[in-house]
């Protein structure tokens, strides 16, 4: 299908005598239509680059989230992998922040940066291909780190520090402790660092609830239950995120802490997590108001929810969607368990 697209492409368009605006409009046109617009683009070289380095850089600021910005962007990315390049994009975060959308365009931009600085490079992937599939997340969270901006480190900050502490996870089931003490140590140094960025609640919900929620896993590992508490508070006062809103939170340290009796403090942490929801103006309950409420019924009747249950349950209540049957997870009256 593909290739039918691309043929009728360069037959109807003679795109060899297209200028590169024109290209540049026709990239996206349809599906397919890059599959033949791309190489053309491509092989004209560096002349077409700089010309869409200029596209780009003159863009009016009213057109900066429209479609020809996103293209012209797209493009350089993937035909023109350059330090050139490269500074075109940074110019246009500065004018225009949102124009990269979302995570997906900052790790491309962030893995240029890297693969430009030569921080990824053969010497890297030989490393990188020898490490376990666990250890080779965290590795790849560290060469981003090491690449982002200034300004993005905070994001990637949060996926090491989460990568790290999953890593102490596997260590600990594998009964290995040379890696289980190397991790613990950087999963606490990334968690620290999230938290030492200057008005970090404005910047990212989702560094507030990952730097204490990882302090608080550590601590509880400790057996320090007072800093674990403390942290857990902390990280439900995040003022929330896409992911935090959507996802919901990672229910883990709450539920070591309802096996060690801890119910008051959950109770808390689940209250704090309301504010999570966007979905209905106050005072009007919510779905989530709704969920907190009977989960806290549960837990002080000396009941316990898996993660699985709180996971499904919170996504469920995004949706404003009853369940069609009931999961036997939230177990009222028995111990606590995972």
């Amino acid at each position: 299908m593909w290739r039918a697209v691309e043929a009728q492409v360069k037959r109807e368009e003679r795109l060899d005598k297209k200028t590169v605006r024109q290209l540049v409009k026709l990239y996206r046109s349809a599906p397919g239509a890059d599959d033949a617009v791309g190489p053309e683009i491509e092989r004209r070289g560096t002349q077409a680059r700089d010309e869409l380095i200029q596209m780009l850089d003159t863009v009016p600021t009213a057109d900066l989230g429209g479609e020809t910005a996103e293209t012209v962007e797209l493009i350089l990315q993937q035909r023109f992998p350059s330090a050139e390049s490269a500074a075109a994009l940074e110019r246009l975060r500065a004018r225009y922040p949102r124009t990269l959308r979302g995570s997906s365009d900052l790790l491309r931009l962030t893995m240029l940066r890297a693969e430009l600085s030569g921080q990824w490079n053969e010497a890297w992937q030989r490393e990188h291909e020898a490490l376990s599939p666990g250890e080779r997340d965290l590795h790849f969270c560290e060469l981003l780190l090491a690449s982002a901006r200034p300004g993005d480190r905070v994001v990637f900050l949060v996926d090491a520090a989460n990568s790290a502490l999953r890593n102490y996870y596997i260590a600990k089931r594998e009964n290995n402790p040379i890696l289980q003490s190397a991790t613990s140590v950087k999963a606490e140094n990334f968690a620290r660092e999230i938290l030492a960025v200057p008005d970090l609640a404005s910047r990212s919900g989702d560094g507030v609830y990952t730097g204490h929620l990882v302090l608080g896993a550590l601590a509880n590992e400790r057996g320090d239950v007072e800093a674990a508490k403390r942290h857990l508070i902390e990280a439900s006062k995040t003022p929330g995120s896409w992911r935090l809103n959507r996802v919901g939170p990672q229910w883990g340290l709450a539920i070591a802490l309802l096996e060690r009796g801890e119910r008051e403090v959950v109770c808390e942490f689940l209250d704090n997590v309301k504010a999570f929801t966007k979905w209905a103006p106050a005072p009007a309950p919510t779905p989530k108001d709704e969920l907190v409420e009977r989960w806290k019924g549960i837990i002080r009747a000396g009941g316990a929810p898996t993660d699985i249950a709180w996971v499904d349950e919170w996504f469920e209540s995004n949706l404003h969607r009853k369940r069609r049957r009931p999961r036997a997870a939230l177990r009222e009256g028995q111990p606590p368990g995972r």
